[in-house]
């Protein structure tokens, strides 16, 4: 078959325009967007020895074969006898530098496949082989390929279990969460006492120790350490450590949290070796690209294709396809080119004579794929020129293709939508079913606004427009977003602003979405923990002791005092003796249930110790007020608490201070337990109000 990318003979479409240059980013877009039309292939990197690096492909596919099966095996343990027979001399010849061509037929004898076999050279050395399939009978395999490729690679996303704990200044672990046993190997009993430094791998313990020292000093650091488990084996963690302050401000401790990223640093490492392999693969590639308007003008081309024709990339893009085309062959593929840009066609390939710049002639095979609108008109044709010499046919192509998209499954979040600057969805990927449970095809073309929750909606709307209106390039918050039946899921969503380069025009926006659903409930319980006492559900003493800081330091109407009310429940140990601890609870969770209804919504009912309670009060004019609250409040908890066995009599000794305003707390705690003290010795079940303040 012998065509043109370009075979209008008039070099375009009757009425187009030019001028327009490609941008970077709009070449990524495109090669993304292009990827469902270009021919299938499949691709195997292999080094000196023979053994997979990379294997990607719909080939392998077809034959069952995944790349797990290949990947860092040696080509004559897991090719079939049959199949090894026929490669091996393809294998030798291109570790010798030569490049090899043989056609090979699927087992089911249904496909067939150009076999290209060609070395890779680093410095002119052989490094290893890159053997290239082309299915000549279905162009859909490679894109089925990447999309498995893309889904492995973001499995490797996937988290593990947290721990957290707390030390001294000096480094001694005074606490740990017991998850660390699910992470490390070490149970809590075994660290408790010792240095976090011990469990450090050595190779990061003079970092971590300037870490500790930063942190002493009032910072907060985020990052990756590796660790030792008690196995002896190494792990590598992410975490941040927090100075923990006392009343005075003075350092108490270092708090972390510590999150398992060992897997992901695993995956960054094999990723990064890999990168070498492509990088060395595409510096010995000589495969052309280049993107063309639907009039046959260069918006595009790369330094190999500017190689293959001998023209610079600047003449290129000032030039069509007929423009190098040897007239002999200016005609051909007309038919193809017209299916193209009419619809009924989305790729073809061809073979065909080029002129170079020196006036030689090239034969090259090409490629040429349709990138179209919304409507389905003919947006840009994607073009790739092989040398036939080379015998590599669309190895850069496939090479940087699985390149992009293992970056994009490496960084990407669980959803990634892409909004123009309207903020309707142009794109998205595919998990959003699995994720929000949308067809991605329903949401393309809606406001991107329709999946978020409406209490969000407003709120993101205006952020998003501050940051296209600051310039920044980003932003991160949390949002909730709507599922598809009904539900509502809180995500985390980074933001990234889209522009064209070189230009602040903005042409959309990225945002990449995680489900953090369950950290942010977890992240609620933790709060509540911290300041609710667990058995009754009122405020524990931290929390009462920073409400009532608060209160006090609030202006207000002079002639109106906050009062303070110290309960303590009576013979509270003669009921745990009496009727066991459990009965104890129950009475301590009555009494916290009574004393809430007896007050107001707005005042704080808080547990402070084991038969100690203390409410604050807002706004009490007199000490004659304060001891009408704190009757109510003892006539409420006197009554029993019913149970199987048997009823439990209950009563509660008060006693009641007003505070000044700019008081100290704990001189008001101080005051309100000595008239507490005052009604236990006028026999229990009693109040005392203390009216010093008068």
């Amino acid at each position: 078959m012998e065509a043109s990318a370009g075979g209008d003979p008039s070099g375009g479409v009757p009425g187009s325009t030019g001028g327009h240059q490609a941008s970077a980013g709009e070449i990524l877009r495109t090669f993304v967007i292009a990827i469902d039309a270009l021919p299938d292939s499949s691709i195997m990197i292999f080094d000196i020895d023979c053994r997979y690096l990379v294997v990607r492909g719909g080939a392998l596919l077809e034959a069952h074969i995944t790349p797990e099966d290949l990947e860092g095996q040696l080509a004559q343990d897991v090719l079939a006898p049959e199949r090894w027979q026929l490669y091996a001399p393809l294998y030798d010849a291109a570790l010798r530098g030569e490049t090899s061509t043989v056609e090979s037929t699927s087992p089911d004898g249904q496909r067939q496949y150009l076999v290209r076999v060609a070395p890779v050279l680093d410095g002119g050395e052989v490094v290893g082989g890159v053997s290239s399939a082309h299915d000549v009978t279905e162009k859909n395999a490679t894109l089925r390929a990447l999309a498995d490729s893309e889904a492995r690679y973001r499995l490797l996303a996937e988290n593990s279990s947290d721990f957290v704990l707390r030390n001294t200044p000096d480094g001694v672990i005074e606490w740990i969460s017991p998850s660390v046993i699910d992470v490390l190997g070490w149970t809590p009993e075994e660290l408790l006492g010792t240095r976090s430094l011990e469990f450090t791998h050595p190779d990061h313990r003079s970092t971590a120790r300037e870490i500790a020292d930063q942190v002493n000093a009032g910072a907060t650091i985020t990052g990756r350490i590796q660790v030792t488990c008690k196995d002896g084996t190494s792990r590598w963690m992410a975490r941040t450590v927090r100075p923990l302050l006392g009343e005075d401000g003075e350092l108490v401790a270092r708090v972390s949290g510590w999150h398992d990223v060992h897997a992901e640093v695993e995956a960054e490492q094999a990723l990064a070796a890999s990168e070498e392999q492509f990088r060395a693969a595409l510096s010995s590639a000589i495969i052309g690209s280049a993107i063309c308007a639907p009039d046959g003008r260069f918006l595009w081309v790369n330094a190999a294709f500017g190689r293959i024709v001998g023209f610079p990339r600047e003449e290129l893009e000032q030039m069509r396809w007929a423009d190098i085309t040897h007239a002999d062959d200016v005609s051909s593929g007309w038919d193809r080119m017209t299916s193209l840009r009419a619809g009924s066609l989305d790729s073809f390939t061809e073979r065909k004579r080029y002129l170079t710049k020196s006036g030689g002639v090239v034969w090259g095979d090409i490629s040429v794929a349709a990138v179209r609108e919304v409507d389905g008109s003919l947006r840009h044709q994607i073009v790739q020129l092989v040398d036939v010499s080379t015998e590599v046919a669309n190895l850069e192509s496939l090479v940087r293709s699985a390149r992009e998209f293992r970056l994009l499954a490496e960084n990407a979040s669980d959803v990634v939508l892409r909004i123009d600057p309207a903020g309707v969805i142009d794109w998205v990927s595919p998990s959003v079913s699995t994720v929000l449970g949308w067809d991605p095809d329903a949401l393309v073309g809606t406001p991107s606004s329709a999946i978020i929750d409406e209490a969000d909606r407003d709120e993101v709307l205006r952020q998003r427009s501050d940051l296209v209106a600051s310039g920044r390039d980003g932003l991160e918050m949390t949002v909730r977003y709507r599922t598809a039946w009904g539900a509502a899921r809180e995500m985390s969503a980074v933001v990234h602003v889209l522009r064209v380069d070189g230009d602040d025009a903005v042409t959309g926006m990225a945002v990449g979405l995680r489900d953090v659903t369950d950290e942010a409930k977890v992240r609620r319980e933790l709060a509540y923990r911290a300041s609710h006492d667990i058995l009754t559900g009122v405020a524990n003493r931290d929390d009462l002791l920073s409400r009532l800081r608060t209160r006090l330091e609030i202006p207000s109407d002079p002639g109106r005092k906050v009062g303070v009310l110290f309960c303590d429940v009576d013979n509270l140990k003669s009921i745990n003796d009496v009727h066991g601890h459990r009965a104890g609870d129950s009475v301590l969770a009555a009494v916290a249930t009574r004393l809430v209804g007896a007050v107001r919504h707005h005042d704080v009912v808080a547990r402070i110790g084991g038969d100690e309670f203390v409410v604050v009060l807002e706004q009490v004019d007199d000490v004659a007020q304060l001891e009408a609250v704190a009757e109510k409040c003892r006539a409420a908890v006197g009554h029993v608490v019913e149970r199987s066995d048997r009823p439990i009599e209950v009563s509660v000794s008060i006693g009641g201070v007003l505070a000044a305003l700019d008081e100290d707390a704990d001189d008001v705690l101080g005051r309100a337990d000595r008239a507490l003290f005052q009604a236990k010795n006028a026999g229990r079940n009693q109040v005392r109000v203390d009216d010093s303040s008068q």
